[in-house]
């Protein structure tokens, strides 16, 4: 049995790997990264750390992105709250995407590697790729973050009109991953 999602050769593939301490000398310990290796076709170091660090970048952007949307609508809560208002009987999701992190291996000619914290579950594609509407024949709960992930593009759009920002996301249960982050004016 594989242990590997995907093809051989693909660009992105999974691997069992778990972090270390490793002595370094001085009383600190350095994280190391040991994994099963797999024979398959890699770019050069260079051009894999570039690319891991794009999609590393663009988890950074969509959880900066995810954030100030939920910084508007808990200020339009609270103004609702302060209003004297009765509250809004709904649920919001709170979502937040993966921890991740780039390994740069210390030999010039080793693989790089995109750590991202482990997700439990299915995985889900919540938005349409072609616009911010949430895919069908997903289940309630998954709809309800579909739905919210949906307002929450159509929010950037709003608040940035010059640009706009479109992410993409999937995940499983309350993680977000694999975000594409697509702009034009």
């Amino acid at each position: 049995m594989s242990k590997t999602i995907g093809t051989t050769g693909a660009f992105k593939s999974c691997h069992p790997a778990s972090l270390h301490p490793m002595e370094t000398g001085s009383s600190e310990k350095a994280p190391i990264l040991t994994c099963e290796e797999r024979v398959r076709h890699r770019y050069g170091t260079g051009d894999e750390v570039e690319r891991l660090s794009q999609e590393a970048n663009c988890i950074y952007w969509g959880q900066g992105l995810l954030e100030m949307t939920y910084q508007v609508v808990d200020a339009h809560l609270k103004a609702l709250e302060e209003s004297g208002q009765p509250p809004l009987e709904i649920h919001i999701p709170r979502l937040r995407f993966v921890h991740i992190g780039v390994a740069i291996p210390e030999n010039p000619a080793g693989p790089a590697y995109l750590l991202e914290e482990r997700i439990s579950g299915d995985f889900v594609k919540y938005i349409v790729n072609s616009c911010a509407k949430p895919v069908q024949g997903l289940t309630p709960e998954q709809t309800e973050i579909a739905l919210f992930l949906a307002f929450s593009q159509h929010a950037r759009n709003y608040l940035y009109q010059t640009i706009k920002v479109r992410l993409t996301e999937t995940g499983a249960a309350h993680l977000l991953t694999d975000c594409e982050i697509i702009t034009h004016q």
